[in-house]
């Protein structure tokens, strides 16, 4: 793990090939988001209210996504597609795995994303929805 002089960013390594970077100062603009978000999570939970508590998740990996976490916003993105899947709630799956299908593709997981894409097509082929097809 490397910082810059300034503290701006850190640099993840594994040997001579970097991983990922994270931009400290995003971070931490997104973090009163991110502990809002998480708090909404856990009440949803309490409540037992499973579109609130996927609705989090989902929103949760589009913040970890756009700072390039990707790890973080696949594992929130999972979790969101499992709950929408329960609820039978076919527009957020296909937005979902479209958006997991960016993240793969953001990490050179090509296949993977591929496989999340075709997924989202059908679902909105299947639902209707010609434009997000």
């Amino acid at each position: 793990m490397e910082k810059d002089k300034k503290g701006e960013w850190i640099k993840i390594d594994a040997g001579n090939i970097p991983l990922f970077i994270i931009d400290v100062k995003a971070l931490e603009r997104k973090k009163p988001e991110i502990e809002r978000l998480n708090q909404a999570l856990t009440t949803a939970r309490e409540n037992g209210d499973q579109c609130e508590e996927g609705t989090n998740l989902l929103n949760l990996g589009i913040i970890f996504a756009s700072l390039m976490m990707f790890v973080n916003a696949i594992e929130n993105y999972k979790q969101a597609l499992e709950i929408f899947r329960a609820i039978g709630d076919r527009r957020e799956q296909a937005n979902i795995l479209s958006l997991m299908g960016n993240v793969y593709l953001l990490m050179k997981q090509i296949k993977i994303d591929i496989e999340c894409e075709e997924q989202s097509r059908i679902i909105y082929h299947e639902i209707g929805d010609r434009s997000s097809e």
